[in-house]
């Protein structure tokens, strides 16, 4: 059913689970992304005890949530959310419609590299406010 592994949070096997449930599919990777978003976006919500839309600016820039190893959350400076890049290899025999590749490797390894691999303030140059 799709990539399963043991990074996987139970957030993400219970979100593939009721994906594949109700639309007999696995998520693309897509779907999981505006999954993640939404959840912080509510998240920032409620911090924000509003909608107003600088009030959730300034809360999503608060608000984390853990992810294995990493916090996900956005940068205040460029409101980039920091998370681990998948690198796939496509698997020699496919034997299920959903799962067709292997993760290789993740990229930045380290937690704390995530800064580093997304860019400076000087070296991004974006300046959101």
């Amino acid at each position: 059913m799709g990539l399963q592994g043991p990074e996987n949070t139970a957030d993400d096997k219970a979100f593939t689970q009721q994906f594949f449930a109700k639309f007999k599919r696995a998520p693309s990777a897509k779907s999981w992304v505006g999954y993640v978003a939404i959840r912080t976006l509510l998240n920032a919500i409620e911090k924000a005890g509003s909608t107003n839309a600088e009030a959730i600016r300034v809360a999503l820039e608060q608000v984390s949530h853990p992810y294995g190893d990493i916090k996900l959350g956005y940068r205040a400076f460029d409101h980039q959310m920091l998370m681990r890049v998948l690198v796939p290899e496509v698997k020699t025999q496919i034997k299920d419609a959903w799962n067709y590749f292997d993760v290789e490797t993740r990229a930045p390894e380290k937690p704390g590299d995530l800064d580093i691999f997304y860019g400076t303030p000087e070296q991004i140059g974006c300046t959101i406010t």
